[in-house]
């Protein structure tokens, strides 16, 4: 079973929760941040009991999670958790139809926002547990989820979920809430969870038994042994296991950076064997950090199709190996993870979604998804980070106005589409007026100009060139910056036309212009040492919107074939300075 149908939880009633508080939608990393005490370890234990008390699994963890110790302070002693989870909508529905006919009648019930909670395509199910049996197990649909989702679904739905239950199970009670709880026993979407494993904080490593029953994974005992069936699978499951083992070795020669380093297992599965410069020597001894690093990409290699809990990662390891780690979880495995962590450059590695906990001054715990920019923000701040001590984008590109912005994000989208604007670089205007104040230099004794290096080391200016004659030159001003520019490394762009727009093939920048003003008439130059967009309508002294034209042209697209030379060896250098940032930084 895949991990992917796992999409969000939540929990109430539970140690610092009273309220249901969900986490989700997720993408395959999840991050839970937030101040210490603040509830991230009671939210990655509660995941682990709700998936470990799944259908059919032992009862022992609902007793931890029905303690009275586990109660919210002042929560009655009848007070039992509340517990949620969030799957994929085409899954249920795949699910229920193979139990119960009919299974697309519930449709627009699984579509209300009770259900989806504003998320097209999940659907979440909430259980009130109690102090029966095992956890989720014998936990019971919410009544409360079910009236909500009613309210605004079609006045028949209650009798259709009647006659479901009636078709599939020969009988049926007047009660509505009854008959959902009976089908959904039926239907067990429970039985959708994948199962979860835990790392702790602390860590170590020994051998043990492989496979799913070895003792102690949390903290590193026993995935040696699991590994080494990767390393050398039977026949059978080669094609399947040896990749991973291949991945693995891929992201520790990354992380040793060294290409011909090699991982391995010795016949007595006593360790994690590295061979550097031919030398062969347990990763235990390479150091705290690769240390680290690698035992919880062995944990992940190791297990397969799971949701793996990771308590602060980041322990000894640099903000770079904190990136490589958040890269190949998320695109070497094939397991789910949820991660605690206090740290800023994981926060910022862009190929995570966040979750923020507060708790405020009564003990009790919130979550708040991260979706802005403002929001991660406000995240980072809340773990005591400054400005001063982040590199809040990993690079700028400091342009003249907003449809230079427009044409350098579409041209970044198609030559590196992995790119990301917000999340590997920023585009920032200076107006060109305004060239005159700033300077490219990082000096202690520069105090009358704007530094660009002080808000970012690693940029890019733009430059219109405005050089109106054939053989002319740029100003004194713009030679100025760009000769900073080369002197402290950074790229200089001085368009090769009188402005930005000089690029755009003269016949796409007209169907452009006419899509943006039907109406009205504008001739554009064809001379390159004239700026297409400076001149005015026909009818009026108004000229076009840059912006407004701009994109109209990124919507009808500049294929790479049709772009000037220069054009695509300008577009290629900035590439590749803002993945050097991204890597490095």
């Amino acid at each position: 079973m895949s991990a992917e149908p796992l999409i969000g939880f939540g929990v109430g009633e539970f140690r610092s929760y009273r309220s249901l508080q969900r986490v989700g939608p997720m993408s395959k990393v999840h991050l839970v941040t937030g101040k210490n005490n603040a509830g991230k370890s009671n939210l990655l234990r509660a995941l682990g009991l709700i998936l470990s008390t799944k259908a059919g699994l032992s009862s022992a963890p609902s007793v931890e999670l029905q303690a009275s110790v586990n109660r919210p302070e002042g929560s009655p002693i009848t007070s039992y958790p509340l517990v949620s989870f969030a799957v994929g909508l085409a899954e249920v529905l795949d699910h229920i139809a193979l139990r119960i006919r009919n299974a697309n009648a519930l449709r627009p019930l699984l579509e209300s926002d009770a259900f989806s909670q504003g998320n097209d395509g999940v659907v979440w199910f909430d259980y009130q547990l109690s102090n029966r049996g095992s956890g989720i197990t014998d936990g019971q649909p919410s009544t409360e989820q079910l009236r909500s989702g009613l309210e605004k679904a079609h006045p028949d739905t209650p009798e259709l979920i009647k006659q479901l239950t009636l078709d599939a199970l020969g009988q049926a009670s007047s009660e509505v809430g009854a008959n959902w709880a009976s089908l959904l026993n039926l239907i067990e979407p429970r039985t959708l969870l994948p199962d979860t494993e835990r790392v702790d904080a602390k860590r170590s490593v020994t051998t043990g038994t492989q496979g799913a029953q070895a003792s102690g994974w949390q903290d590193g005992q026993g995935f040696i042994s699991t590994l080494a069936a990767l390393q050398n699978p039977e026949t059978v499951d080669f094609r399947r296991d040896r990749p991973k083992f291949d991945a693995l070795q891929a992201f520790v020669r990354s992380v040793v950076e060294d290409p011909q380093a090699t991982v391995s297992i010795p016949g007595s599965r006593s360790d994690l064997q590295v061979s550097l410069n031919s030398r062969f020597d347990s990763y235990k001894n390479l150091g705290t950090g690769v240390t680290e690093i690698i035992h919880i990409a062995a944990v992940a290699t190791a297990f397969s199709e799971r949701v793996i809990t990771i308590e602060e990662p980041e322990i000894h390891l640099h903000p770079t190996l904190q990136r490589l780690l958040i890269s190949y979880l998320a695109t070497s495995t094939n397991n789910r993870y949820v991660i605690s962590t206090h740290s800023a450059a994981m926060l910022d590695s862009g190929e995570a979604s966040i979750s923020h906990v507060r708790m405020d001054d009564s003990g009790t715990s919130s979550v708040a998804r991260v979706a802005l920019r403002k929001e991660r923000a406000s995240a980072i701040a809340d773990l005591g980070n400054r400005a001063s001590d982040l590199v809040q984008a990993n690079y700028i590109v400091w342009v003249e106005g907003p449809s230079d912005r427009v044409y350098i994000v579409y041209w970044l989208s198609i030559i590196a589409p992995e790119l990301i604007e917000g999340a590997a670089y920023t585009v920032m205007f200076y107006g060109g007026g305004l060239l005159s104040h700033l300077t490219a230099k990082d000096d202690d004794e520069v105090t009358s100009f704007i530094e660009l290096a002080q808000i970012n080391r690693n940029f890019a200016v733009v430059i219109d060139s405005d050089v109106g004659t054939a053989g002319g030159t740029i100003n004194a001003t713009k030679q100025r910056v760009v000769d900073e520019l080369g002197g402290s490394g950074q790229l200089a762009w001085v368009t090769d036309g009188y402005t930005i727009e000089n690029y755009i093939p003269h016949t796409l920048l007209t169907t452009a212009v006419e899509s943006a003003y039907p109406e009205r008439e504008y001739q554009i130059p064809v001379n390159s040492l004239v700026s297409p967009l400076g001149g005015t309508f026909s009818d009026s002294s108004a000229k076009p919107n840059k912006v407004t034209v701009a994109r109209k042209v990124v919507e009808r697209g500049m294929p790479v074939e049709t772009w000037p030379v220069n054009l695509r060896s300008v577009v290629d250098q900035l590439s590749t300075a803002i993945r050097r940032a991204n890597v490095t930084s």
